[in-house]
């Protein structure tokens, strides 16, 4: 077996051109629940 240069997903067999394009929208998500916790646990 000879890896691809790019994985296909095992699911639906699609191409997935970059990991950052999930990847980044989930960090952003992780910040802005993590900040909307701690304004949370400071405003109780």
């Amino acid at each position: 077996m000879t890896p691809l240069n790019e994985p296909t997903c095992s699911h639906c067999g699609q191409t997935i051109r970059s990991e950052l394009r999930w990847k980044i929208p989930m960090i952003i998500l992780m910040f802005v629940v993590a900040i909307g916790v701690s304004v949370a646990v400071q405003l109780l």
